[in-house]
């Protein structure tokens, strides 16, 4: 069902006020990929946005009457691509409600983070996720995306039953005046990542201080051979905030490494 037109809508900057409205659109509007799923969101989606990526930029579309009508989010960082360190925009988050589709809003809602992206940066790279099979998506990011070039895997895995012993290693959380370390031997690790964003201490510790709930949901850990850091993993508890409940999954079979 299509309501309004082109011009109907308006679209403006998010605040926090707008936290019922963004969660409303979110998880009465599934992903329309491959895998159907959609967010269970526990916290202020204002906050959570801000706590996985500080410098976001959020937008909702709205009908004359206030109704809320599609929302978006563009984040802002410093990447790898190509080899070089280039300015960044994310486009996430994209969802529009079912009553108000056909109408070129998505769309909208692509132009108005782009424009938001430019006006911020005289040359950056702007990209998007997109899940296999969400064809309406593929379809505006066809408007503005001059390639489609990395193709990425999510897997969810179950813990082990019975895992292995850790035991030659002391492993705990990793302590403040520890993180300058930690980010030189994350930085040397991922040397060659496409679309990477380099670490340092004070960035590690925002991600850590940062939480859109009263308790902390970031940890970095690290494993230690005797003094020595040998391993490290940026551990998020996003369950605590938010989680994704799946729809449907069509024909697409589990696919687990052996």
């Amino acid at each position: 069902m299509s309501m309004g037109g082109h011009d109907t809508y308006t679209i403006r900057r998010v605040t926090e006020a707008d936290d019922e409205a963004i969660r409303t659109i979110a998880e009465d509007n599934p992903d329309e990929g491959e895998i159907s799923f959609a967010p269970r969101i526990k916290a202020s989606p204002y906050r959570i946005s801000r706590t996985i990526t500080p410098e976001t930029i959020g937008f909702l579309a709205e009908t004359p009457d206030g109704e809320p009508a599609g929302t978006g989010t563009v984040g802002f960082f410093t990447a790898r691509v190509g080899g070089d360190l280039r300015q960044c925009a994310y486009l996430n988050n994209l969802a529009v409600a079912s009553d108000h589709r056909e109408n070129g809003l998505a769309k909208r809602l692509a132009t108005r983070r782009i424009d938001a992206a430019e006006s911020r940066y005289d040359d950056c790279v702007i990209w998007a996720n997109i899940q296999k099979g969400n064809e309406p998506s593929k379809a505006v990011a066809e408007t503005w995306a001059d390639q489609f070039t990395y193709t990425t895997s999510t897997l969810s895995l179950e813990p082990k039953s019975n895992p292995d012993s850790t035991s030659a290693y002391d492993i705990r959380e990793a302590r403040r005046d520890e993180l300058s370390d930690v980010a030189e031997q994350v930085n040397d690790f991922y040397a060659d990542a496409e679309l990477f964003s380099p670490y340092t201490a004070e960035k590690i510790a925002g991600r850590l201080d940062r939480t859109p709930v009263e308790e902390p949901i970031r940890t970095y850990l690290i494993a230690l051979d005797g003094d020595d850091i040998v391993a490290g993993a940026d551990v998020i508890d996003v369950y605590k905030a938010m989680y994704m409940a799946v729809e449907s999954d069509g024909d697409v079979p589990p696919s687990f490494p052996d």
